[in-house]
């Protein structure tokens, strides 16, 4: 009967004959083994099922490359470390999204509120910018457009947008953000267009 201590040197073997042989079949029974450790690890991190298993999807691609040239003397602490790194990565690359997203929260509101510059045709100026803007909004995808309307028109919180689509938050708040992005993109190229005729 084979130890627990016998683990390790059977993960350096599937390592060596990885190296030597570059089949990914075989570094898939080492994600498989250690995927509930990867799990846990994004999970604590993360504290979301979802965007912990496309981490995990993420770190299993990130090992394809980096055990090719990789000596390793003990494959699950060298794993933890890659793991927490690549979770630490994440919520510092999405601390600073949220930021991006909270200045940008700031400045959408002023252009699609106070929008008294956009047009030198003061009487139908308002007509002009709600076509302007209707049209900008077919262009989003349905979840984008859904998304913006209940948090600008109807005033909804993430929370109750999340519960009326049924998806989580961080999902309102992507459709949130890159529906902004689309709409600002879409209204300044269509402003400067008709400032330019």
């Amino acid at each position: 009967m084979k130890g627990r201590n016998t683990d390790p040197e059977n993960d350096l073997l599937l390592i060596e004959k990885y190296q030597e042989k570059g089949d990914t079949a075989i570094l898939s029974n080492l994600f498989i083994k250690y995927n509930p450790l990867i799990l846990g690890v994004c999970m604590k991190y993360l504290k979301d099922l979802e965007l912990s298993k496309d981490l995990s999807m993420e770190i299993y691609e990130k090992l394809i490359t980096e055990l090719q040239t990789q000596k390793i003397e003990n494959f699950k602490s060298w794993l933890y470390v890659i793991v927490k790194n690549q979770c630490l990565m994440h919520l510092r690359k999405e601390k600073k999204k949220q930021a991006d997203l909270e200045e940008f929260e700031k400045n959408s509101v002023n252009l699609m509120e106070n929008q008294t510059d956009w047009h030198p045709f003061n009487d139908r100026q308002e007509g002009i910018q709600r076509m302007i803007l209707q049209q900008c909004l077919k262009k989003l995808s349905e979840e984008q457009k859904v998304s913006i309307n209940m948090f600008y028109l109807d005033r909804k919180t993430y929370e109750d947008i999340s519960l009326s689509m049924k998806i989580e938050i961080k999902a309102v708040k992507s459709f949130l953000q890159n529906g902004r992005r689309n709409l600002k993109i879409c209204l300044e190229r269509k402003m400067k267009r008709m400032t330019t005729i």
